[in-house]
């Protein structure tokens, strides 16, 4: 559906992610930016994930996994 994240999960803690795939030059759309921000603003981990990013990101995900928080 139109503005939903690409990818939804669980992670192991029980923490809600959502990810946007984008390309380095692709756009996120104003529907996409503000269901990412209703998610975060539930408590869930959201984000817009581009290749350039990938390291920062995983960074992110074990620290959710392990700690719950960033």
């Amino acid at each position: 559906q139109s503005g939903i994240p690409d990818l939804l999960g669980c992670l192991p803690n029980g923490k809600m992610i959502a990810i946007e795939l984008k390309s380095e030059n692709g756009t996120v759309s104003e529907l996409q930016k503000y269901n990412l921000t209703k998610i975060s603003d539930c408590g869930g981990f959201a984000c817009v994930l581009r290749p350039s990013n990938y390291d920062s990101f995983k960074t992110k995900v074990l620290q959710l996994i392990n700690n719950g928080e960033l």
